[in-house]
């Protein structure tokens, strides 16, 4: 659905646009832009304000960061594979220290016991990221976020139209709107997405493995079907 013209009085209405400009779709169903806004606002205020709502967005993101994690944790290599390789690395790295200690400053051997540290380092970083994540913790610490993050969104409700409008924008990507015909008439079935924390630089690293993988907050997206927008109200 997108803008496709003005109506007698000057008012904005969404529409087909297949219909309006080229006829060869039947979907004549228009609705005023104000009208949408307002009662497409109003459906985001009561989703925002249900906390069971929330809640159960936030278990459908616990449950794929779960997935994640443990398919993530399914490619490493094993904790004990780690520790024999790094066994292996110190102890060439002891042996090179005796050898410096015995033969005085020698820029070959300070160089190869360079090169054995950086990689008892790398096998330090890739232990750390397979080892098992404390996923309740990180859950908790998403939850507490989000539900701070939510309080910020009622606020904008208070606000003017104007003001919440442009700042609600930022956390809805594309909306679909679905004729359909109800008893009492035509009507728009809205499909899409709030994204909670859109456009926040607070966004928080629920898992952060030096770079290996990371997951945000902002993934936690909450679903608007459901919501119906009525032309004629």
């Amino acid at each position: 659905m997108i803008i496709s013209g003005q109506g007698k009085r000057g008012y904005v209405r969404y529409g087909c646009p297949s219909h309006r400009y080229r006829g060869v779709c039947r979907n004549e169903l228009t609705i005023r832009q104000d009208r949408l806004e307002q009662q497409l606002l109003a459906a985001l205020e009561a989703r925002i304000l249900n906390s069971q709502v929330i809640e159960y967005t936030l278990q459908r993101f616990q449950e794929e960061l779960q997935k994640r994690l443990a398919e993530i944790q399914r490619h490493s290599t094993g904790l004990d594979e780690f520790r024999r390789h790094r066994s292996e690395l110190q102890l060439k790295a002891e042996r090179l220290t005796t050898a410096i200690a015995d033969t005085g400053h020698s820029p070959a051997l300070l160089s190869k016991l360079a090169e054995i540290e950086s990689q008892i380092a790398q096998v330090n970083h890739r232990e750390e990221a397979a080892r098992p994540v404390n996923l309740s913790a990180a859950v908790g610490e998403v939850r507490e976020f989000v539900y701070s993050q939510v309080m910020q969104l009622r606020e904008l409700f208070q606000q003017d139209a104007t003001g919440s409008k442009a700042a609600l924008a930022r956390h809805i990507g594309q909306l679909v709107l679905t004729p359909k015909t109800n008893p009492t008439g035509p009507i728009y079935q809205v499909s899409g997405g709030f994204d909670l924390l859109s456009g926040n630089n607070d966004v928080m690293p629920v898992v952060a493995r030096d770079g290996i993988e990371r997951h945000y907050t902002s993934l936690i997206t909450l679903p608007l079907t459901g919501i119906e927008l009525d032309p004629a109200a």
